[in-house]
């Protein structure tokens, strides 16, 4: 019995040690696979994360293109309402006295008698043309100021005028000014 109870402890002791040597190995190739698997995880995130900083890269860089893109346009719509307010001006009725002169009549009734031309050299036409004439003394007094309507004057063309407007005094200087209603 002690021999069998001896061999029996001795297989029983080997297979402990070859039981607890797999359970080492075993062990070892666990916590080994857990690490790889943690690495590979952590080599996963930071992949991942890399590429989240690239695209927030590129958003950021789409932003500023779309920023300087939108200022472009604004400055170009500017440049175009500058261009077309340009464009307005030069087309707008533009008018010219082309003439005017003036003779004073002393008769029984004082009276002064303008003429001249007024010209729209513009390219649309010219509404409410008006001539305001201003009669002054020799001190330079104003002693008469009167209209003369001339209507709307076509692009590219004039209206003459001649009118005697009556004053009471004695006119030294006749001024005209011109306006568009």
């Amino acid at each position: 019995m002690s021999e069998q109870t001896s061999g029996k402890k001795v297989v029983d002791r080997n297979i402990a040690i070859i039981l607890g040597i797999i359970c080492i190995i075993l062990a070892v190739a666990l916590v080994e696979t857990k690490i790889n698997a943690t690495s590979d995880k952590d080599v996963q995130i930071a992949s991942l994360e890399s590429q989240l900083a690239d695209l927030q890269n590129q958003i950021g860089s789409k932003e500023s293109d779309i920023i300087a893109k939108e200022n472009y346009i604004s400055a170009q719509e500017e440049l175009i309402a500058n261009y077309s307010s340009l464009v307005d001006d030069l087309e707008a009725p533009l008018v010219h006295r082309i003439e005017f002169t003036w003779v004073d009549h002393q008769t029984p009734s004082s009276f002064v008698t303008v003429s001249g031309s007024v010209f729209n050299s513009g390219w649309k036409t010219a509404y409410n043309v008006v001539e305001t004439v201003y009669i002054y003394d020799a001190s330079n007094t104003l002693i008469k100021t009167h209209p003369i309507n001339l209507g709307n004057i076509a692009e590219k063309s004039y209206q003459e005028f001649n009118v005697d407007i009556s004053y009471s005094g004695d006119a030294d200087r006749v001024m005209s000014q011109l306006s568009m209603g």
